[in-house]
């Protein structure tokens, strides 16, 4: 319930800043989980598609009731499954699709899924593009953490942080995984220490999720949880003391077993 009334709270806010021609034309959604961003980021779309043009999504015409990726007016970017990055092409792909004219006489959007996987070149080609944009054309982009996030871009949107509370209980467990994994990737020990922060905060959810359903394996999950959570506070001390962060995130790869598959 706390996850519907979350995501219905954001959406009013985006279709009232629709309504008043206040959107912008670059979205960040940063926090919560990926599938909620990628479900905020859709509902964005679908309203900015409406054939009504009234501001929000109807549920009604052609746009609101077809797969966004059918829609010719519609662009998903996003790594594919067995990539770790999206590239410059990538991009550049994108770029010509936002050059060109609404098959609709509308909105032309575009979603970037997971910008932290943006090459520092696929960025720096994103970058081109936001400081320009064509007109009638809105960029969706999605991002685990907004350190992972190129600042020249960031200073370039609307950003909107998901809260907690939007990761519904039974995908608690993703969100750790989500969390995990922006700590070993870290490419710097801002990243590393802001992924620390989130992956602690990942933890309390998950410690809370666990009493609340009385899982019936909480002992070992509760014991795993403590085993991460003092993983963490090692690594902290190790990125206070400034030491490298591809070393700190290749110690804790190393000390994190798998996710048990009840959280």
């Amino acid at each position: 319930m706390e996850a519907t009334h979350a995501l219905a709270r954001i959406q009013n806010a985006l279709e009232r800043a629709h309504q008043s021609d206040a959107l912008g034309h670059c979205l960040l959604f940063v926090g919560a989980g990926e599938q909620e961003r990628r479900r905020i980021a859709e509902r964005v779309s679908r309203m900015l598609l409406c054939e009504t043009q009234s501001g929000r999504a109807c549920g009604a015409c052609s746009a609101c009731t077809t797969s966004l990726d059918l829609h010719s007016d519609y662009y998903r970017c996003a790594p594919a499954e067995d990539a770790r990055s999206m590239s410059v092409d990538d991009v550049g792909a994108l770029t010509h699709f936002a050059t060109l004219s609404s098959s609709h006489g509308g909105y032309r959007v575009a979603t970037i899924l997971e910008a932290q996987t943006l090459t520092i070149q696929a960025a720096n080609a994103l970058l081109k593009l936001l400081e320009e944009p064509p007109s009638r054309f809105v960029c969706v982009l999605s991002a685990h953490a907004i350190s992972r996030v190129l600042p020249t871009i960031r200073s370039r949107a609307s950003v909107i942080r998901l809260p907690a509370e939007m990761i519904v209980e039974s995908r608690k467990g993703e969100s750790i995984s989500d969390a995990i994994s922006a700590v070993t990737h870290a490419a710097s020990l801002e990243e590393l220490k802001s992924s620390i922060d989130e992956t602690e905060h990942a933890i309390s959810l998950a410690v809370k999720h666990v009493l609340k359903q009385e899982i019936a394996d909480s002992t070992s999950d509760l014991r795993w949880l403590s085993d991460l959570s003092r993983v963490l506070d090692r690594s902290s001390r190790l990125a206070r003391a400034s030491v490298s962060p591809r070393l700190t995130a290749e110690w804790i790869a190393g000390r994190v077993g798998p996710i048990p598959n009840t959280l």
